[in-house]
């Protein structure tokens, strides 16, 4: 993982987790209780702010490779210090856009070995949306939504100092992020919440068989 942390108030809730990065942390929640692992490895520490929701709950690890950070295990998602099939869980939030796509599958590969079987990851998705949201009173509790996404398939990315790379923007389509995937994974679902479109989940089942190289 080349992105280092140096300042540890960067992740401040403050000034780190705006209304967006909340909704997207609610999802994260829905999939991890509906998995219900009996151990969850984060890669990625961010504010930390999974771990103050479910350590009580959980068995729950992280890594990072920023020792200011204060992760459990101190490592890089390339080359993870851990041996084969150690958690039921693993997740990945908003991480490995944070690498060159040239380390996307490497680090794919360290983290289908590490896990048993589930892995929940999002990445940054750059597109434009349109979104409607309809409550009726004669529909009850139901709300009617419409949208759709337009990726930037046009704009070429430039580093920004954080992202090496988005999907959506050429050459990072979801077609391409999916291919990589799935050489290590069952891909089980794709998800872009509508209250979040610049987040976009993937629900993976570890393959016990995948390529041996990348």
């Amino acid at each position: 993982m080349n992105v280092l942390v140096h300042d540890e108030h960067y992740y401040d809730f403050l000034t780190y987790v705006n209304k967006k990065r909340f909704i997207s942390c609610y999802y994260q929640l829905r999939y991890i209780y509906g998995i219900n692992p009996k151990n969850i490895l984060e890669i990625g520490v961010g504010s930390n702010l999974l771990k103050k929701f479910l350590r009580d709950t959980f068995s729950y690890k992280t890594l990072d490779i920023s020792e200011v950070l204060k992760p459990d295990i101190v490592g890089d998602v390339v080359k993870i210090p851990l041996k084969d099939n150690v958690f039921d869980l693993i997740v990945c939030f908003q991480t490995l856009e944070h690498l060159p796509f040239i380390e996307f599958e490497p680090a794919l590969k360290e983290i289908a070995r590490v896990s048993r079987k589930d892995v929940l990851i999002s990445l940054p998705y750059s597109s434009t949306s349109l979104y409607m949201e309809l409550k009726l009173p004669f529909l009850k509790d139901k709300i009617l939504r419409w949208g759709v996404r337009i990726p930037h398939f046009f704009r070429k990315h430039s580093f920004t100092g954080q992202h090496y790379w988005e999907v959506g923007k050429k050459g990072y389509s979801i077609t391409t992020i999916k291919k990589s995937l799935e050489k290590f994974f069952n891909v089980k679902e794709t998800f872009n919440p509508t209250d979040n479109t610049y987040h976009l989940f993937f629900r993976l089942e570890k393959k016990h068989v995948y390529h041996k190289q990348v």
